[in-house]
């Protein structure tokens, strides 16, 4: 069976923040994230298909940027030895 690269998805609901404008940036910073991700570690494959899905609570919104990647990076490290 081929392998084939890992989906990824962002989910936040408006109960993190009304604005459209503040969810879409913690869309733009986590897909960042994931782009650096994938350049560094290379990109997570699987033989059956997969997704992940990311669900973004409210404390991210006030998460340091570098913080916010490390604990995507663990998140990310952490599914490749459960998936692979």
């Amino acid at each position: 069976q081929p392998t084939m690269p890992v989906q990824f998805g962002i989910v936040i609901s408006k109960k993190v923040h009304k604005k459209a404008t503040r969810r879409n940036l913690l869309k733009r910073r986590i897909r960042e994230i994931l782009r650096a991700f994938i350049q560094g570690e290379g990109i997570l494959t699987l033989e059956e298909y997969r997704a992940i899905v990311f669900v973004v609570r409210t404390s991210a919104l006030s998460t340091p940027f570098q913080e916010l990647q490390a604990q995507v990076f663990r998140c990310l490290q952490h599914a490749r030895k459960q998936l692979s």
